[in-house]
């Protein structure tokens, strides 16, 4: 079957909700309250794995708590989708996508390691959200064939033309940031949104209702329709220069708490996670459990290190909804020991127990190795790059680990 990338593939681009179809005038006018149609691609997503996991071949067992799972987490992607309602396409993603890596860790404590490599590589892609393959592109032109398929006016087939043409481009740049190991997930779904939201405005309410059941008639694993190749290539990208896997680590000069220079030399002679976060990063707060719990799986034979970055989304910039629910409203430090402040409220704040540090006031080192604002590196005792994620993903990282220095209970 073909890997699939994205918010667990791109073919989810006009979304569609897992469950009965709705046609016509009639779905088009409850698109803005219906909770399934605010948030297609989780719905959708959802939908998928449990279609490919209804097609493993698990134990009674398994199953039952597979079943328990599905459900628990329906329950709360209903929830999640009703409190998405009104939000713009980066808040709604950095609540997808954090949602959809806990689902996937809960289905990993039941699923054997090959049943989950196979629901991985079928859905989600490798490493937390890579697109393999064709990525979103082979998706992108089973869209066009289905849009092809509609009534459409000369102005409505321009108006497609000229939204799928300014869309190839950045799939593309998707595809290739995937391929370098970059996890591609909330800025995918954000593509996904902004291009639904404008189908919409193109389409007749009936036309759009048409494209979204055609969407969830098509069968898991399913390939885009033959299309003839492409004479002219996608427009080359230009991407910043990172270290990659193999490569030996760049060193680095940051702070530790007490205000003293750190440095790679530091972490030699030990495998060493580095994460990449601040307070005002949502997905770096989802997931502080599971990094502490990686921590204390490896014990001693593994260092953890946190390198506290500039703010992501702090008031007065980049401001985020998820922060004011949650009531996480800071400014920016404007110096070294506020950002050593900032670092030390957080780690007693949200009881991590990993070594801090803190970058320089102007970002250096999450921005040489581009995984501000929340990625991660593994080191080997040598300081060699084993794992680079551009998302944090505690899953990925278990597993790369367990390479590193063996399994443990």
């Amino acid at each position: 079957m073909r890997r699939v990338g994205g918010i667990f593939a791109f073919v989810a681009l006009i979304g569609v909700a897992i469950g009965s179809p709705a046609r016509g005038q009639e779905a088009a006018s409850r698109s803005s309250t219906r909770p399934e149609l605010l948030a297609p691609g989780l719905m959708f997503a959802l939908g998928r794995i449990r279609t490919v996991v209804g097609q493993m071949d698990l134990s009674a067992d398994q199953k039952t708590k597979v079943d328990q799972i599905l459900e628990d987490e329906q329950q709360q992607a209903d929830q999640l989708a009703e409190s998405m309602a009104g939000m713009g396409p980066q808040d709604r993603g950095a609540r997808v996508v954090p949602f959809l890596m806990a689902v996937r860790r809960r289905l990993a404590e039941v699923l054997t390691p090959d049943q989950m490599q196979s629901l991985v590589g079928q859905i989600g892609g490798a490493n937390g959200g890579r697109i393999g393959g064709g990525g979103g592109i082979g998706p992108l032109r089973s869209l066009q064939q289905e849009l092809a398929q509609l009534d459409l006016t000369a102005d409505q087939k321009q108006k497609v033309d000229d939204l799928l043409g300014t869309v190839l481009p950045q799939l593309e740049s998707l595809r290739q940031k995937a391929l370098a190991g970059s996890n591609v997930l909330p800025d995918t779904e954000a593509l996904r949104q902004q291009t639904a939201s404008k189908l919409r405005d193109i389409l007749t309410p009936d036309q759009f209702a048409q494209l979204v059941q055609d969407y969830q008639d098509r069968p898991v694993g399913s390939g885009p329709p033959p299309v003839a190749a492409e004479s002219a290539k996608p427009a080359a990208t230009t991407q910043a220069s990172y270290p990659d896997v193999g490569q030996p680590a760049r060193d680095f000069a940051i702070y530790d708490l007490s205000a003293h220079s750190f440095s790679l030399a530091e972490v030699k002679g030990r495998v060493t996670v580095i994460e990449f976060g601040s307070i005002s990063q949502p997905t770096f707060r989802d997931h502080v459990k599971q990094m502490e719990n990686l921590r204390s799986r490896y014990g001693g034979r593994v260092n953890f290190l946190l390198v506290y970055t500039r703010e992501a989304h702090p008031m007065g910039g980049w401001e985020v909804q998820r922060n004011h629910d949650d009531n996480i409203n800071v400014d920016d430090p404007t110096d070294i020991r506020g950002r050593i402040d900032r670092a030390q409220q957080t780690i007693e704040s949200l009881g991590i127990h990993m070594t801090g540090a803190v970058d320089s006031m102007k970002n250096s080192m999450a921005d040489s190795y581009g995984l501000f604002p929340n990625g991660a590196l593994v080191l080997d005792k040598d300081g060699t790059i084993v794992l680079r994620q551009q998302w944090v993903d505690p899953f990925g990282l278990q597993q790369s680990l367990d390479g590193l220095v063996g399994e443990t209970n």
